[in-house]
């Protein structure tokens, strides 16, 4: 078909043929010309397609040229080397959507040819975690969660659920739903479960129907600001339940908010580990009996909550063996706990204080536990401490093999460290093997932090690792000098091992 002329100027506009009115049979010169030319386009156009049909097996081929290893290794060891690809973590660039730039996520891999999208789609430790921002506008988020999880075949899945600080908080709508349950859906292969979410949206995570989990590690945190909404919280006698029998061995509680530790639905018996970043003493002291095969406890004290009885009587817990209490402004709390709690088979004391530390309390802790501490870090930050009050808790702690100190307070009282550097240079056994005091005779490395005006006598340092100034013999068991020295006890009697790891700054 053709038309008498072009009544359009505009020159890029695709022409629509209309009857030829010339004419009575025949197509006039113009329209004839128009059609044979419409023809050759059809045909260009055809055979351009037919051509990139083409370019795509030949790039593939090139790929396979070009590949520096994929065509060249067996594809079990291609799967092996993209598995070192990934982080061992789940974390924040672990995404699946809107990756940056040095995000490292499998779905890079399958973009770069389809050799490797093929070997990394059929590598299902590849997709064993995921971190999901579930208020990200992405369309196609849920589809993309259900093929990732459905290419990690039966292995367990390490999972975490987020959304960005100081994003709004939109109403709870048919798209999360939607991608909690492509989450759900899988459950029976979750591992481990992180989710820093508003309280409302973890109340909708929750398993089609009751079941044994295999869950070993459980991470929860609410975000602070999602309290203050009208409606959130829950009542006293409410829990947080995944619908599920969940019976961690570890668990990380962050931001609660009015929550306590009673309301999360959990089987206690088998924790062994656990961090508590903002609890009160009454819910320490729930959280230990709670969980009586503990064996890791981190408690960061900050608030007063919870009706939780206090014991009068003194607690002993025979597994702890690792212990971190930080704490501000509830120095008469933390009394409180050391007085009637004993941890016997305590071996890792971290204490963090925003004051002055209780020695005395300490102390008495210890010699109630009968325990035998090999690592101590005492952090504070108090202009008040007596340098000879921590030689005393030093002494009551013979068994030490690593100490870090840090004082964080900008004071302009110097050598506040020096008696113990003193003690430590003086706790030596000279040539002839008569001994003097060995003070902490286990300590294998030192760690000395003080702010920005502590200072300390270079004169202690040599004597420490066994040089006598005023003499040409070498003291005998801190002869190390170097950080690679082989731990263990030098000849002689009652002689420590060699101090091998020093730091001061």
């Amino acid at each position: 078909m053709g038309c008498s002329c072009f009544r359009c100027s505009e020159p890029d506009i695709d022409f629509y043929p209309v009857p030829c009115t010339i004419g009575s049979r025949e197509l006039c010169s113009g329209c004839l010309a128009v059609d044979t030319l419409e023809d050759q386009i059809h045909a260009a156009e055809a055979f351009l397609a037919s051509l990139k049909a083409k370019r795509r097996p030949t790039r593939d081929r090139i790929n396979q040229v070009h590949d520096p290893f994929a065509s060249r290794l067996p594809p079990e060891v291609v799967s092996h080397i993209f598995m070192t690809f990934l982080p061992e973590e789940v974390c924040d660039n672990y995404g699946i959507v809107e990756p940056d730039n040095t995000a490292t996520t499998p779905l890079r891999l399958g973009a770069v040819c389809q050799t490797w999208r093929a070997i990394a789609w059929s590598t299902p430790q590849l997709w064993t975690s995921i971190s999901i921002d579930m208020y990200n506008d992405n369309l196609y988020v849920t589809e993309l969660v259900r093929d990732w999880l459905s290419r990690s075949g039966q292995l367990p899945l390490y999972i975490r659920l987020y959304r960005e600080e100081g994003i709004s908080d939109p109403p709870f709508g048919p798209r999360i739903e939607l991608l909690i349950s492509a989450i759900v859906a899988h459950s029976n292969r979750w591992v481990y479960m992180d989710m820093e979410l508003p309280q409302r949206i973890v109340m909708r995570v929750r398993c089609t129907s009751p079941m044994p989990l295999a869950l070993k590690t459980l991470r929860l945190d609410m975000p602070e600001f999602d309290f203050g909404q009208e409606g959130e919280g829950l009542l006293p006698d409410e829990k947080i339940n995944l619908n599920a029998i969940i019976s961690p061995t570890e668990m990380v509680l962050g931001r609660l908010g009015r929550l306590g530790p009673s309301q999360i639905d959990i089987e206690w018996n088998n924790l062994t580990r656990l961090t508590a970043q903002e609890v009160s003493i009454n819910e320490c002291f729930e959280l230990l009996q709670k969980a009586p095969q503990m064996t890791h406890c981190t408690l960061d004290i900050n608030i007063e909550r919870g009706d939780f009885p206090i014991p009068q009587t003194v607690v002993q817990y025979p597994r702890l063996s690792f212990l971190d209490i930080n704490y501000y402004y509830f120095g008469m709390e933390i009394n409180t706990f050391l007085e009637w709690t004993s941890f016997p088979a305590l071996e890792t004391w971290n204490h963090k204080a925003n004051e002055k530390l209780p020695i005395d309390h300490i102390i008495a802790h210890i010699t109630r536990s009968s325990c035998r501490l090999k690592s101590m870090k005492l952090s504070h930050n108090s202009k008040t401490d007596d340098p000879n009050e921590l030689i005393k808790l030093l002494r009551a702690t013979p068994s030490l093999e690593r100490l870090t100190l840090l004082r964080t307070y900008n004071v302009t009282d110097t050598n506040y460290f020096d008696p113990l550097l003193n003690l430590l240079s003086t706790s030596t056994i000279n040539e002839r093997g008569v001994g003097r005091e060995i003070f902490l005779p286990h300590l294998m490395a030192l760690d000395i932090t003080g702010c920005q005006w502590t200072t300390f006598s270079w004169d202690y340092i040599p004597r420490i690792f066994g040089f006598d100034r005023e003499s040409t013999m070498p003291f005998l068991p801190r002869e190390s000098t170097a950080r690679s020295a082989k731990p263990g006890y030098l000849a002689g009697a009652g002689a420590p091992p060699p101090l091998t790891t020093w730091c001061l700054s």
